[in-house]
């Protein structure tokens, strides 16, 4: 898109072309040839370009803003929610409920060895309390608003989708599949996100975003619970 200097310069083409000599001038060209026009023309021109350099400018800041939110925000988001979920592990795995009082023993949590389960469970209100001070996925909001590459949208889209697993699981072999692609996929969301900032063209949508694995580590159950799943992929769960 043109900035300031281009519609100068194209204010400055027409000048040129006006007070070029013909044979013959029209009337329209007569009129367009008056100082008085050539100026009002030349000063609506610049303020279209002006206004669409202070927008771009207040866009980039907006989108800056967005990813420091990503990156102050994420990660913590990350960590609790995966914590919380492999407490409830240790919870189900231990059969907690019916033995409050037991001492763990090898416990999927390492943190817990030698606790009783009702440390675990301690535990485990901690972690959730926290998830309800701050919901975690704000931050993705942000950047599926004010990005324009599908990439970047389905990344962010795709990031909140695993967050939501995470919330939901309690199956091992699913949290840590889910905590690694989770991590994966917030380092490329950022990385495509400072890209669009950049002017740097964003290509397809990498890997990483793809959730078609998550159906052989983790509950059909589980997935067909968790929050902000896209359709594509949901659409393939047999959920009652």
């Amino acid at each position: 898109m043109a900035t300031v200097d281009d519609v100068l310069n194209q204010v400055s083409d027409l000048l040129a072309r006006l007070n070029h000599s013909e044979a013959k001038i029209s009337p329209f060209g007569a009129f367009l040839k008056n100082p008085k026009v050539i100026t009002f023309i030349g000063s609506i021109m610049v303020a279209i370009g002006s206004n669409w350099v202070t927008k771009q400018f207040q866009l980039r800041d907006k989108q800056s803003d967005a990813v420091a939110a990503l990156e102050s925000e994420i990660p913590r988001e990350l960590a609790v929610t995966t914590h919380l979920a492999m407490v409830l592990s240790v919870l189900e795995e231990q059969k907690c409920d019916e033995n409050p009082d037991k001492v763990l023993s090898h416990p999927f949590v390492l943190g817990l060895t030698g606790k009783s389960c009702k440390a675990a469970e301690a535990e485990y209100l901690k972690y959730f309390s926290m998830l309800l001070e701050k919901p975690p996925g704000s931050s993705l909001v942000k950047v599926r608003a004010l990005f324009a590459s599908p990439a970047v949208d389905d990344g962010a889209q795709k990031l909140g989708a695993l967050v939501g697993v995470l919330s939901v699981t309690a199956k091992p072999a699913c949290i840590i599949q889910v905590g690694r692609q989770s991590r994966a996929a917030y380092d490329e969301l950022v990385d495509l996100a400072i890209k669009e900032i950049d002017g740097t063209k964003v290509g397809k949508t990498p890997d990483v975003f793809n959730l078609s694995g998550l159906i052989n580590q983790c509950a059909e159950e589980d997935l067909c619970r968790a929050p902000g799943l896209p359709k594509d992929f949901s659409s393939k769960l047999k959920c009652s």
